[in-house]
């Protein structure tokens, strides 16, 4: 037992070494140093900042500057199911819930003001710096950067009475403080963004010398952040769909305060350009009705969708929009190697939409904590193929993540009767060097896909199953028996809203099931839903085999019934489609190259 504890430290000690920066490992220790001191320098301030008297820009935002009239950080939704201020009596009971508690999110739901800014009144008597437990939840740097964004917000909405606007102002600025003084270096990502734009913010609000350098170092800090997180394609680098729409918000929130300041007018253009962008790579990859994939850490959040039919690449995803059929493949890695906290192991994964509903989607996020953190972050969760029952990544302390794969090519291949695209992971390299390939073939007549998976040969390698989450709304009309006890092939009749669609599996080595488990749209919230199970039998193969690859699992998915004889062949490394359609018989063939 103890040497089995040792190796697990050495191990996941070797991980932490090699993926993080230095500059990480610095950081964590200087503030782990110098935290007890700037507490108690803090303490001395705030006594200070009972007694003095702030004041305010003459010109800040109204709700005339922003488009629509609608402030962009109301369109983000709660990681929680939303509770209303009335029903906020008690702190809920996990460190994630108080986070989300203690930033005020809700102050912008919430449609009486002025129960909003009570409710505010309420928390600083509560929740003051000096009580311990204050200073660990409530007064984190996080927490502070959004709060202070949220008070900002719903002072745009509707000031304050005069009365209490010197108490808050009081608060508002001694939170400013403490977060310039505990930036946080050490985690970097979308924490450090969101401490960036909230020093902007404060110094964008208040007038003085503090202000002036609030804003200064915030603006030097979000220009940091969009060179080393933001993708050229305008996808935050975390890969969280989620969070990369709250930032969106968050810079769009903040740009009119910038235009109100007339020498940082070029900020407000820079920063205008690249909320833009972000803006525009979420529409890119949202479903039909708007619905954010569920990559990654994430819950369900809502952009505004694109219109335009393509079937292209955009950043790291293979993304078909059609009439009535919308698939969107994720080729790209788990999220930067130095910052894995919010990565999911779904190498590979894919959510797709029939007419304006989902059909297949990912499982979600339950829980930053417990037992259910590691379900929800595991590789079953995803629409992925999972080998050996194991995660294509591994996954422990809630945020860390050891071993881990990386996608190592992606193609896409035009002819005549549809769009070919694929790419290739190392996740299970550990199993005699695997490597398994997805691939799908997107038809020029509307309404089919054919998916499949091919894994390079290995002894290791005794069990192979794909998963693939059907949306919790989507009807199972009927299941179609195969002709023959020899066929294992099953069918399903699927209803999505008013469309029916009919999914299949390809070949005869493997079994096909439903099973029963749980979607999160919501942190804490769990509905029942079905997954399909493909268990494949292809890796038992004859002994002295030789082919480079073979076949694991294969699907296809029609929205017409007049698909018919629908085949799929490897043969080395090349996949052969075949099926009929209107009386013709039409094909297409696929050279893989294995990397």
């Amino acid at each position: 037992m103890m040497a089995s504890s040792i190796f697990q430290f050495c191990k996941h000690a070797y991980f932490l070494l090699r993926f993080h920066l230095l500059e990480q490992f610095f950081f964590r220790a200087l503030i782990r140093f110098t935290t007890p001191f700037k507490y108690q320098s803090h303490l001395k301030l705030q006594r200070a900042r009972l007694v003095a008297i702030y004041s305010t820009r003459k010109t800040i935002p109204s709700l005339i500057d922003y488009t629509k009239k609608i402030i962009p950080l109301t369109l983000s939704n709660s990681k929680f199911s939303l509770i209303p201020l009335n029903d906020l009596i008690a702190i809920p009971n996990s460190r994630l819930a108080e986070f989300e508690f203690h930033s005020h999110r809700n102050v912008l739901k919430e449609p009486d003001f002025l129960l909003s800014w009570r409710f505010i009144l309420d928390w600083i008597q509560q929740y003051p710096f000096s009580t311990s437990r204050s200073y660990q939840v409530s007064w984190h740097p996080y927490v502070i950067s959004k709060r202070v964004q949220h008070w900002l917000a719903l002072w745009v909405l509707s000031p304050p009475p005069e009365k209490d606007r010197q108490n808050i102002l009081q608060s508002l600025f001694f939170q400013i403080s403490w977060l310039e003084a505990n930036l946080e270096r050490d985690i970097k990502g979308n924490h450090l963004w969101e401490n960036a734009q909230a020093l902007i913010l404060g110094g964008a609000f208040f007038e003085g010398a503090a202000a002036d350098r609030w804003l200064k170092n915030g603006i030097v800090l979000i220009k940091r952040c969009f060179k080393k997180q933001l993708l050229p394609w305008g996808e935050h680098f975390e890969r969280s769909p989620s969070y990369h729409f709250e930032l969106t918000h968050g810079l769009s929130f903040l740009i009119p305060w910038l235009e109100k300041i007339e020498s940082h007018q070029l900020d407000a253009d820079d920063i205008k350009e690249r909320a833009k962008k972000m803006l525009n790579f979420a529409s890119e990859i949202s479903h039909p009705n708007g619905l954010l994939p569920f990559f990654n850490d994430s819950w369900k959040m809502e952009a505004p969708h694109s219109e335009h039919f393509l079937q292209s690449w955009i950043g790291d995803y293979f993304i078909s929009r059609q009439r009535d059929l919308f698939l969107i493949f994720d080729s790209g890695n788990l999220g930067p190697d130095a910052l894995p906290a919010h990565s999911h192991c779904d190498l590979l994964t894919f959510e797709m939409s029939v007419g304006d509903r989902p059909l297949f989607i990912n499982s979600g996020t339950f829980s930053y904590q417990g037992v259910k953190r590691d379900l929800y972050r595991s590789s079953p969760a995803h629409n992925v193929l999972v080998l050996n029952r194991k995660n294509s990544a591994d996954i422990w302390s809630n945020f860390r993540m050891g071993r881990r794969g990386h996608v190592l090519n992606r193609e896409k291949l035009k002819t005549a009767h549809g769009v070919w695209t694929w790419a290739s992971h190392n996740g299970y390299s550990f199993l005699g060097g695997a490597t398994v390939i997805r691939g799908w073939f997107i038809a020029t007549t509307p309404s089919f896909v054919c998916s499949f998976h091919c894994v390079t040969p290995s002894k290791k390698i005794n069990h192979l199953q794909e998963f693939i989450h059907l949306d919790p709304e989507v009807e199972i009309l009927k299941t179609i028996e195969p002709p023959s006890p020899e066929i294992l092939n099953r069918s399903l009749l699927l209803k999505t809203g008013s469309l029916h669609s009919h999914f299949g599996t390809l070949g005869a080595s493997h079994q096909f099931t439903l099973e029963k488990t749980m979607f999160s749209p919501h942190f804490n919230a769990e509905i029942p839903n079905k997954t399909i199970s493909i268990l494949s039998n292809a890796h038992k193969r004859p002994l002295g085999s030789s082919e480079p690859l073979y076949l694991a699992t294969a699907w296809y998915l029609t929205l017409q019934n007049n698909f018919l004889n629908i085949s799929l062949e490897l043969n080395e490394k090349t996949i052969k489609l075949s099926w009929e359609y209107q009386n013709q018989l039409l094909s297409t063939e696929l050279q893989i190259s294995i990397p």
